[in-house]
């Protein structure tokens, strides 16, 4: 029971500790600091844990260069540097004159039906002519060899029906070909994010180059360096507070979200990656910043 009650202390103890720090160093806080209750099974948190504050920067969990997977010009650009984009909104269009009277040749040779009816209707036909004429044959009205000759221009009629449904299948894949060619000339943004940068405009060619650079901002990031004394004592899941250098300082509380297992033997530490939702976005990325971790002994 001691033990329990000398865990709590000690986790106060540690808030304030990091409460006084902000406070005098004129910090405004996101969420207030407090004592984090760990299970009882983990160790208990040192009585003498002084928050140690460790240099970071805060980065964007993903950051793309924008890019075309085929060469052409660029047509229309709808983005500017600043510009909000959502995951698959068209930012720019290439040159696609050629395509689209492709796409309209592959459409009307996909949408031809004439051919088949015909064929459908000639094939009933001849159907009916050879069972009305198979009859007669009993009859010794007509011939076999008559009939005989029925039976290959209905096999032929069907042959020919089959090859035009075979040709408008064709037709109709070349149309989807077609229409995807058309598409891959309309570049999309793969996430949503905002445009850190613009880099081609209108009339210039893509190739080999990237059109933007989008970077997501509602999900941030930091890697922090710790030193390997502390290795052990910090757990993925736990709370850290990261205070951001901007003109009034400002303290977000993150998840730890990943801890290396491996120690790198030059510099004697290990890499924390702590994660924070910017859902509002006023924490901008490139901000350097410090975290302070609730270690536990």
């Amino acid at each position: 029971m001691g033990s329990r009650y000398g865990a709590a202390s000690a986790r106060r103890s540690w808030a304030a500790s990091i409460s006084r720090f902000l406070s005098l160093s004129g910090v405004i806080l996101l969420a207030p600091v407090q004592a984090f209750a760990l299970p009882a099974e983990r160790a208990a948190v040192s009585a003498d844990a002084v928050p140690q504050f460790q240099s970071c920067q805060i980065l964007p969990r993903e950051e793309i260069m924008l890019a075309s997977p085929i060469t052409g010009i660029i047509v229309e650009l709808s983005i500017q540097r600043g510009d909000t984009v959502k995951k698959g909104q068209v930012v720019a269009r290439l040159k696609d004159d050629v395509e689209q009277a492709r796409l309209r040749l592959a459409q009307t040779r996909a949408e031809a039906v004439a051919g088949i009816e015909a064929r459908a209707a000639q094939v009933k036909y001849l159907q009916r002519r050879l069972e009305r004429n198979a009859e007669l044959v009993k009859q010794k009205i007509v011939s076999e060899d008559n009939l005989d000759q029925m039976r290959t221009e209905l096999s032929v009629a069907r042959q020919d029906l089959e090859s035009a449904r075979e040709q408008k299948l064709i037709a109709e894949r070349e149309f989807a070909l077609a229409k995807a060619d058309l598409e891959m000339r309309l570049i999309r943004s793969p996430i949503d994010g905002v445009v850190a940068e613009k880099l081609l405009s209108v009339g210039e060619q893509v190739e080999n180059k990237a059109i933007a650079r989008l970077v997501h901002v509602d999900d941030l990031y930091a890697d922090i360096s710790v030193s390997a004394d502390e290795y052990g004592t910090i757990r993925e899941g736990d709370t850290a507070h990261v205070t951001l250098s901007l003109p009034t300082p400002v303290v977000a509380t993150a998840k730890i979200a990943q801890v290396d297992t491996v120690i790198e033997p030059k510099s004697e530490t290990f890499q924390v990656r702590v994660a924070i939702r910017n859902k509002d976005r006023a924490i901008p990325p490139g901000v350097r910043c410090s975290a302070a971790f609730n270690t536990i002994s």
